[in-house]
């Protein structure tokens, strides 16, 4: 009697990508479900494959942004009312279910939602980044911070992210 399964082949065949054969296409899916990020002098560029139409998409997170959404906002928000400190302005929506931002937008060939997320500690690590590189003025950094201070008032507008307590 032999161990041979003759079935062998329709198996593999109706699994098709996760089937025993096409192993060598992991490293090609790993990337699929990637992001790439590259500090550069605007900001931090995301690159990644739609998950509608797996063509490569590029967005670009401004410093300013960053620091916004490091303090719990929506960039787009805090910008919207000064105009000139960003020049590509994307609006971010906190999901609190998933406790990350997401871009609000879509891909441009598609039109699917972009799958990408951002936790509420990324800001900060690509803040860090970006003052190591020196692509962060300190002066303009802070002024951001107080922009962001300013609309944490309750005159301002609210959290899209509850702070953090200090401790």
């Amino acid at each position: 009697m032999s161990d041979y399964d003759q079935f062998n082949d329709v198996k593999n065949r109706s699994l098709g990508i996760f089937g025993e054969d096409a192993s060598g296409m992991e490293p090609t899916l790993t990337r699929h479900d990637s992001v790439n990020h590259t500090a550069e002098r605007e900001g931090v560029m995301l690159e990644f494959y739609c998950q509608g139409c797996g063509r490569g998409t590029r967005i670009l997170i401004e410093w300013p942004e960053l620091v916004a959404m490091k303090y719990g906002h929506n960039p787009a928000l805090i910008f919207g009312r000064h105009p000139g400190v960003v020049s590509r302005l994307m609006s971010w929506v906190y999901v609190p279910a998933e406790q990350s931002w997401r871009p609000d937008a879509k891909c441009r060939h598609c039109n699917f939602n972009f799958c990408i997320r951002l936790s509420p500690e990324e800001p900060e690590r690509y803040l860090k980044v970006g003052r190591r590189s020196k692509f962060i003025n300190p002066t303009g950094e802070q002024q951001i911070s107080q922009l962001c201070s300013q609309a944490a008032q309750p005159a301002g507008g609210g959290f899209a992210v509850p702070p953090r307590r200090q401790v």
